[in-house]
């Protein structure tokens, strides 16, 4: 058949919040690009610079409004994936997972269920301190807690998937 690793792995809240925490930054860097955030930054100190000189046009408070409208979507997205990952860590009984790797797929089993995500489905892998990301989607991910897997299983992984990030 061929070859298989399996593994249980714990889930701590500090290291799903880093994880979350790592996804937004990048999220927003690829998001705005380098010339959108350098952009948006000219914009922020172009405003505190006007609202400390006085003036109060309707320019200020057009660029006060979307510089407003920025922070406070960035803030509801970042919140809602924080809030779902951390509301499945405390769905479960016990914050533990068994992964099973195969040739073709990998199988995750909690006390909330299981899945079995083809390989082929894994769009890119970020391998973060403490944990990877398996993104299926471009906002969809499964957090692997790494501490104490073995060496032959983290390069099993690297040899299936396409590893789009590395955080130190």
């Amino acid at each position: 058949m061929g070859q298989a690793f399996e593994a249980s792995v714990r889930y701590s809240e500090p290291v799903l919040r880093r994880a979350v925490r790592i996804f937004m930054m990048r999220r927003l860097v690829k998001g705005f690009g380098p010339l959108g955030l350098l952009a948006l930054a000219l914009l922020l100190i172009s405003e505190v610079a006007l609202v400390a000189e006085g003036d109060r046009s309707w320019s200020v408070g057009l660029f006060g409004g979307v510089l407003l409208l920025v922070v406070v979507c960035v803030a509801a997205v970042w919140q809602a994936h924080l809030r779902n990952t951390i509301g499945a860590l405390r769905r479960m009984r016990a914050p533990e997972a068994r992964f099973t790797l195969h040739e073709t797929d990998l199988t995750i089993q909690s006390d909330q269920g299981s899945a079995t995500i083809p390989w082929s489905t894994i769009e890119e892998v970020w391998e973060l301190p403490r944990c990877w990301l398996f993104f299926s989607a471009p906002n969809q991910f499964l957090t692997l807690p790494t501490d104490g897997l073995p060496q032959e299983m983290l390069a099993f992984i690297r040899s299936k998937v396409r590893i789009a990030f590395v955080a130190h």
